[in-house]
Formats: structure tokens, sequence, C-alpha cells
């Protein structure tokens, strides 16, 4: 079964989970006696715990669970296999990159499906729906993307990524043309719950962010292969406060900017995700250390300056995530009170930053 993607645990069996773990090195003797499947919610995946006994003789880690996540088929996103690359090529031998153990990963382009085998961290560690008011988690994420971005950062190092080139115009104008699909439905579909002013405001940055975003892809400084959709789903903490934070799920769409300006991420973060007096309690605090994790990797060619200024630009981009929600007509009704939040809070961000 090695290098074939599984699309349902009954396809498991003890000794492919055996290979595995000697091949990682978590089991150096013994074997695993048995093992239990115990599904997790999950919205676009399948996830379950393979809860492992071994055998008396078993030397080595031993993990005493797994975490099996099976995306793809008929009623799933259509994913390519940036989640399996994230794992296996991308930071492979990166010091300190704030990602879950992988043991087993495989991606089919046929069946667009994969599978990954990941490190159980469900005992000590939550993501951060629950803790989105408090805030708490946004430093930690800040010196992981960091420690992320540099390692792919500048032209002359995105050049040695296969499939993540520099973002082009033509890879830009994809990004926008899919978003904008939305700009109608989103206008109309506002204008019960916003003021004229606001209406005008989301109107003047769709029209004018486009060309802006264009504008800036001329100049190299500042990118890097980036997460994408850092949400509070996506951040891994621990629950005893101690101890390394993980992102988690780096799915992007066909139409999604994979290279682009890494201050991208810390706007997905902050703007959309943080009532606008928490964001702007935290906002420079969280910036501030990302730069620093920057020149702790050895980024010497981008300013506090530049950041700012880039960041500007990002915050008014994070206005396409609503866009999206709107394209969608069930979407577009079902996610109303995010998009609308989304929205507002965009709004807000823009104004207190200028565009």
């Amino acid at each position: 079964m090695d290098n074939q993607v599984i699309v349902t645990p009954e396809q498991l069996d003890r000794e492919w989970l055996n290979r595995v773990l000697t091949r990682s090195g978590e089991l150096k003797e013994g074997a695993i006696r048995e093992f239990r499947v115990r599904p997790l919610r999950s919205d676009n995946s399948s996830v379950v715990i393979l809860e492992l006994d071994y055998s008396e003789d078993a030397r080595g880690e031993r993990p005493a669970s797994l975490l099996l996540k099976l995306c793809g088929g008929e009623h799933s996103p259509d994913f390519g296999p940036s989640e399996v690359y994230y794992y296996t090529r991308d930071y492979v031998g990166l010091a300190d990159a704030p990602l879950v153990k992988c043991y087993d990963a495989a991606y089919s382009q046929e069946q667009r499906r994969y599978h990954l085998l990941l490190q159980d961290l469900t005992a000590t560690h939550a993501t951060n729906w629950d803790n989105v008011a408090a805030g708490a988690y946004n430093l930690p994420v800040a010196g992981g993307l960091a420690v992320l971005h540099a390692h792919w950062w500048g032209a002359e190092r995105l050049q040695e990524m296969p499939d993540s080139p520099l973002p082009s115009p033509t890879k830009i104008q994809k990004y926008l043309d899919y978003n904008l699909t939305g700009y109608d439905s989103l206008l109309v579909g506002a204008g019960g719950e916003f003021e004229q002013t606001e209406l005008e405001m989301a109107n003047q940055i769709l029209t004018h962010h486009p060309a802006r975003m264009l504008a800036r892809a001329t100049d190299p400084r500042g990118f890097t292969l980036v997460h994408g959709d850092t949400n509070p789903g996506n951040i891994l903490s621990p629950l005893s406060g101690q101890g390394r934070t993980y992102l988690l799920d780096r799915q992007p769409f066909d139409w999604s900017l994979t290279t682009w300006l890494g201050v991208s991420d810390l706007a997905y973060l902050l703007v959309l995700w943080l009532e606008p007096d928490l964001r702007r309690k935290l906002e420079l605090k969280v910036l501030q250390h990302y730069h620093q994790g920057l020149l702790a990797q050895g980024i010497r060619d981008y300013s506090w300056e530049q950041l700012r200024e880039d960041y500007k630009l990002v915050v008014a981009q994070c206005i396409y995530v609503p866009t999206e929600w709107c394209i969608d007509e069930k979407e577009r009704t079902n996610r109303r009170w995010l998009w609308t939040m989304q929205l507002r809070r965009v709004l807000q961000a823009v104004e207190d930053w200028g565009f």
C-alpha cells in the first residue's frame, strides 16, 4: 500500500502501520499488536484517530495514537497536492518549523485525493475558535510565519520552487478575476446592512485595488511561499499555554496565490478574525514580532517601513474573502453572518490604515 492514497480507514492494516512507523524511526523493535479507529468531526475532510497497542518487545518512541486525514472525493473541495508538499517537501529539514510531524502522505492526481498520517496532538493542543476574543495565539503565529516565510524568501529562492514561482501578472489576474466574480453580489447583498459611505468605500477598494496589486508585483521584495488561510481553526495552540504553536491545513485552490507578500498571512490572521478593538491593540506588536523574526532568520532586505506599506496593501486585499463568499448563491445566503462581519472588519481596517 506504500505510495497508494488511502481513501478509507478500512484500507489500513497492521503491516502498513508497522512499515510506516519503522521507516520514520518511531518503532525500533517489535510491532503494533492492534489498533482502533476513532472518528473526529471535520468539515472538508475525513479525520480519524488511530489508537495503537504495541507488542511487549516494542522499542522506540511508539506513539500511542496517530491522526489520519483523508481529503478528496466527490463531495470535497478540489484540492491539489499542496498540503502533502507542506509536510513532506517544502519545509523538510527546517529547524523550528511550526508543523506537526508527518509520518506518511500520498497524493493522487487522477483521483484528486490525498492522505496524511500525522502526529496526534489532540490531548495537548486545540484550535483557536474558542480563543479568538483573547487573541493570545497571534504572537506565536507571527513567529512561526517568520520561520516559514524566511525559508522561501525572495525571487532567487522562489525560483527553486518547482510549482510556486514568483506571482506573475497572469496568476494575479486569475486570482482577481475569480474573487471579483462576487463583486456585484456583495455590494447588492450588503445594501441593507451597510451605510452608503461604507458601500462607497467597498466600491473604491474593489475598483482600484487590483491595479495596485499588479503594480506591487513588479517588485519581488517581501515575496515568499504563503500559507493563505491563517484562520483560528488552522492554528493549533498548547492547552497549557506553554509549548509550540502549529500551523495546519495549507490547502489553496487553483486560483489562489501560493506565492505573494508574506504579510498577507498576517493581514488574514488579524483583519478578518479579530474584533477591531482587539486588532488595533495587537496589530503593531504582531507585525513587529514578525519583522524581528525575519531579521533573526537572516532576512535583511525588508525594512520595517516597507513591511508597513505592504501591510496597508494586503489589509485592503482582505476584501476578496467576502467577495469570494458571495460568488455562490447558497454560500452567500448561508454564510451571510460571516461575510458581512468580515466586510465590516475590512472596511474598518482600511479606514485605520488608509487606501
